[in-house]
């Protein structure tokens, strides 16, 4: 029985993970995971459109892939793309070039589906606790946030705010970035509100390159041990310790 491979192309870069089936344990072990630094969301979050050259980039990565795909013995292949190319006008034109030259078929999917395929990986694997427990996505493009009580899933929703769209406005005109992160301070009120969440603190799952980088500047600045978790103190520390750069 050949391998799975999972393929997330997001704003700021695309994901393969290779996994090995386990029918004895009813999941998959992952064999290995590749990050292609590939930026696809600069380009279209000020022009709304891709490119001919980084079509004809992105092309190339995924004939690329598709080499890596065949060497490693692939059997079925999941691809999704997020919000570069839910916000590209020629996002369909890109899909259909790939699946052309690759046979790699990709599914533009909304941002409650991401919303809710974070949701469930996390649950698969960690354990909630019986109060409020939020699972917060910070992407280039968009933030996805999951609101739970217990096991049980109260909303879900996708802000299309993200790194590489503030970087983007910030390199423009540094006001809009700071009336985007504004209004991203009132979407997390109100998203806290409806949750029902009245009282902190609350548990809190951060996924996503952006998160994870939060960890290691954790260990590397503040000097701590475990890079997997950060309290909201040192995200506050971190945020001063920066600011001036």
């Amino acid at each position: 029985m050949g391998n799975i491979s999972a393929i997330d192309i997001g704003s700021n870069g695309v994901r393969l993970f290779l996994a090995k089936r386990d029918k004895r344990r009813g999941r998959s072990a992952i064999l290995k995971k590749i990050r292609y630094p590939h930026r696809l969301g600069t380009e279209t979050f000020l022009q709304g459109e891709f490119s001919k050259e980084t079509i004809t980039d992105t092309v190339k990565l995924f004939v690329q892939i598709k080499r890596f795909m065949r060497e490693s013995d692939v059997e079925v292949n999941v691809a999704v793309a997020t919000s570069a190319f839910r916000n590209s006008h020629n996002g369909l034109e890109l899909v259909e070039k790939i699946y052309k030259d690759t046979g790699i078929f990709i599914n533009i999917i909304g941002g409650t589906l991401e919303a809710d395929l974070i949701a469930e990986a996390v649950k698969a694997n960690y354990s909630f606790n019986n109060g409020h427990n939020l699972i917060v996505d910070i992407g280039g493009g968009s933030t996805e946030v999951i609101v739970f009580q217990g096991n049980k899933k109260v909303l879900s929703r996708s802000c299309e705010v993200g790194t590489v769209r503030l970087l983007n406005e910030e390199t423009q005109n540094p006001a809009p970035a700071k009336v985007l992160i504004k209004n991203l301070e009132s979407w997390c009120q109100q998203l806290l509100a409806d949750g029902g969440i009245s009282t902190l603190p609350v548990q809190v799952f951060g996924t996503g390159g952006n998160v994870r980088r939060m960890g290691k500047l954790r260990k590397n600045v503040l000097k701590q041990k475990n890079k997997n978790i950060i309290t909201q103190n040192e995200i506050a520390q971190l945020y001063q310790l920066l600011l001036p750069l």
